[in-house]
């Protein structure tokens, strides 16, 4: 994982199960809000590209850590 305040890169190896939790996650619409978020796939791995929408918004910062937080669980 590679993160700055504002973004991460997050990668897991690319099975089905897995492309099939970060594709859902990118979907969920809460997070839509603040977060843009990009699913593509290189090569063996799934990545997952977060940015805050607006640096300066404090929700967004919030948001990206706590999906950070999650995603130390997520996908399985």
């Amino acid at each position: 994982m590679h993160r700055t305040d504002v973004g991460a890169e997050v990668r897991w190896g690319a099975g089905f199960g897995t492309v099939a939790s970060v594709a859902r996650l990118a979907g969920e619409q809460e997070l839509l809000r603040h977060l843009a978020l990009t699913v593509t796939l290189d090569g063996p791995e799934v990545v997952l590209v977060i940015l805050v929408k607006e640096p300066g918004d404090t929700a967004g910062r919030d948001r990206l850590a706590g999906l950070l937080g999650e995603l130390q669980e997520r996908p399985k």
